[in-house]
């Protein structure tokens, strides 16, 4: 599948046993100029918890200690009830507070 600019690009999945999906990956580009992206990652326990979208690129990828800390605003929880209904999401997403009524971010 070709993009608005013109360039290649393949989304894939990879499934566990059960079909469950645990990460998405893009692929776009061909030959020298390939890019292969991790874009989600599904988080499981018993059930699913949610999900970070790393946005991290695979080929040539930086496997050092700092990219397991890069993930801050990357992070989406799911709060669930006994029926497995998706009542509310969370994110690690920093807001600012409204103190007397001056919108001031969080360090």
């Amino acid at each position: 599948m070709n993009n608005s600019d013109g360039v290649e690009s393949q989304c894939s999945n990879s499934i566990n046993a059960q079909g469950n999906v645990m990460s998405t990956y893009d692929q776009t580009g061909a030959d020298s100029s390939l890019s292969f992206k991790l874009l989600e990652e599904h988080l499981y326990g018993s059930s699913r918890l949610g999900m970070v979208s790393p946005n991290k690129e695979m080929i040539g990828a930086d496997t050092t200690a700092e990219f397991a800390y890069d993930t801050l605003n990357k992070r989406q929880y799911e709060l669930s009830n006994h029926l497995d209904n998706v009542l509310t999401t969370v994110s690690d997403r920093k807001i600012g507070l409204d103190v007397n009524h001056i919108v001031q971010k969080r360090a």
